[in-house]
């Protein structure tokens, strides 16, 4: 019992140091202004690169073979002040400029962040606010 006890807060020990998956994307960020859509954001972001946290975050990811797992956390704002939604494309413009957005299955938590699983083959995430303002975020695609 004791050699058991001793080989799992070794083991439990080395992981908790392990490094994230290679795969592993951490995105931090910011939002000023709320948007319902990925429209505004994602429009932006095709006329300039410099427009990323005023009302919305597009990050590149790499291409997924298969579908991820993913978490957007808020990080600054007070729980039930904000609410963090976030769309996953496969091309940001597409062949009618509307995108190529990919289905996610999300789910929101209590405190305004979201967490779920994204399509294979999402190449881009669009961090949007449905409610509040000036939020840190960190999004987490592994």
């Amino acid at each position: 019992m004791k050699r058991s006890c001793v080989t799992f807060l070794v083991l439990a020990a080395l992981a908790a140091g392990l490094p994230a998956r290679a795969d592993t994307l951490v995105v931090d960020g910011f939002v000023r202004s709320p948007a319902v859509t990925p429209t505004v954001p994602r429009t932006l972001h095709l006329i300039t690169d410099r427009a990323n946290g005023t009302v919305g975050w597009v990050a590149p990811l790499s291409n997924a073979a298969s579908a991820r797992s993913y978490q957007a956390t808020v990080v600054s704002a007070a729980p039930g002040t904000t609410d963090v939604d976030v769309w996953f494309y496969r091309d940001l413009e597409g062949p009618t400029g509307t995108g190529d957005p990919c289905p996610r299955d999300a789910r929101d938590r209590f405190d305004g962040s979201e967490d779920g699983t994204l399509c294979a083959g999402a190449r881009y995430a669009v961090v949007v606010l449905f409610a509040g303002a000036d939020v840190r975020f960190r999004l987490t695609v592994s």
